[in-house]
């Protein structure tokens, strides 16, 4: 037991050797500056890896962007068409009409409309009586 270790006066040191404190701003300054190198490296990557495309490959991802842009612009079209087409059917603004053209509001419409239906259907069976 006279082996155990005591930690000396006056030294600062705990028992078991613990670690100094580490200097996290000097730590974070090492790996800001790491990854700044990173990012030129990956820029110079991707920068080769255009370069080196060839003249297909290019033509080609211009192709499929164009044809991404005209199929979001054939949804927008189609939804003001559907907006006018609520908008004449329903005699609601724009605003409303748009709400009611989304997903959930396709539902509402529906619901709306059926609703209308069986309420007309009752008010005339009523005054059948």
């Amino acid at each position: 037991m006279a082996d155990e270790q005591k930690p000396q006066e006056g030294t600062g040191q705990e028992p078991h050797g613990a670690p100094p404190e580490t200097d996290w701003k000097a730590e974070a300054r090492k790996w800001e500056a790491r990854a700044k190198e990173n990012k030129a490296k990956a820029d110079a990557y991707d920068e080769a890896q255009e370069a080196a495309k060839s003249d297909l490959q290019k033509a080609q991802e211009r192709i499929a962007q164009l044809e991404q842009e005209k199929d979001e612009r054939a949804k927008k079209d189609e939804h003001a068409a559907l907006v006018k087409k609520v908008m004449a059917e329903q005699k609601v603004d724009a605003k409303y009409a748009s709400l009611l053209t989304t997903a959930k509001g396709l539902i509402i419409l529906v619901l709306v409309t059926v609703e209308k239906r069986l309420i007309g259907t009752k008010v005339c069976m009523e005054s059948g009586r």
